[in-house]
């Protein structure tokens, strides 16, 4: 099986309530059924220009959904179980430890401090490279008080940097890969990639092509191993994950690799990675590593 870190499902869902209102059963369980996708993150994002009203709102409607679902629970008691994260908190730029706490009450398991953009908390990958600020810093703390894993994919160096010297537990990088093997501004450094690793943190392995090569003849499955191989050698077996972020439901099939459009296609690269590699690892990157590091 496979357990997913980063799919956007919540945005999914919530763009879709009025024309769809129980998508997550009728159109993505089918799909995560045929990938053999058995656990995963539903992720809810924001850009940078939304307000706390609207974060309430996309969380608690993706938190009632899942609770509704027939297939999909929080638990360990039906077909598919899920967390939610939250990728970009430009939201909460006050009242840090109450909107935290809040988020930590709606099943939020993972969140990065920002997506591409500069919010009151810190710097995006693409936006430079500047430090935490004094409230950023205090959402570090208050994450880690109520065991929200830092998710640190959207983040720049120097914030990295700081999470990794003010978290007091483990942080994941939920879909990012290797900067020397392709060089995305959003993929990771080999130091920065080893000091992750070095404070039993998971890195979730992306599918989107611009992440995966700058090479077109390898924005596929090759190619994709490839980046699995470098990360095995740079960092071990135990420390590696997937974090695909599929955009199929968006309309944006064609940023992912070919050979994996969709979660639909998980089942046929289960059967490359059981040609390529030994049982043991198979089951550690697909699923293994992140029950662990919950459980931890």
């Amino acid at each position: 099986m496979f357990y997913n870190l980063h799919d956007d499902i919540g945005n999914d869902i919530f763009e879709h309530k009025r024309d769809k209102a129980n998508r997550l059963d009728d159109y993505h369980y089918p799909k995560f059924i045929k990938g053999k996708i058995k656990r995963s993150a539903i992720v809810c994002f924001f850009l940078g220009d939304e307000n706390y009203d609207i974060m309430q709102e996309m969380i608690a409607y993706v938190y009632d959904q899942i609770n509704k679902s027939q297939y999909f629970s929080f638990e360990n008691d039906k077909k598919i179980q899920v967390f939610i994260a939250v990728e970009g908190m430009c939201p909460i730029d006050c009242d840090i430890k109450n909107r935290i706490k809040w988020l930590k009450q709606h099943k939020v398991k993972t969140a990065s401090l920002v997506w591409n953009d500069n919010n009151k908390l810190a710097c995006g990958a693409k936006s430079g490279n500047m430090p935490l600020s004094d409230l950023g810093i205090d959402a570090v703390k208050y994450l880690n008080e109520y065991d929200i894993t830092i998710d640190i994919s959207h983040l720049c160096e120097q914030g990295v940097y700081d999470v990794l010297k003010y978290s007091s537990k483990p942080i994941i990088a939920t879909h990012s890969n290797a900067y020397e093997m392709c060089n995305h501004f959003r993929n990771l450094s080999d130091d920065l990639l080893i000091k992750i690793k070095e404070q039993n943190g998971i890195i979730g392995v992306v599918g989107v092509k611009s992440f995966v090569s700058n090479d077109h003849n390898l924005c596929n499955i090759k190619g994709l191993l490839l980046m699995i191989d470098y990360l095995k050698n740079l960092i071990g077996e135990n420390n590696l994950a997937f974090g695909f972020d599929f955009m199929d439901y968006f309309g944006k099939d064609n940023s992912m690799i070919e050979g994996l459009k969709s979660c639909c296609e998980c089942d046929e690269l289960l059967t490359v990675l059981n040609d390529k590699y030994d049982n043991d690892f198979v089951s550690k990157i697909c699923y293994q590593n992140v029950i662990d590091f919950f459980e931890r």
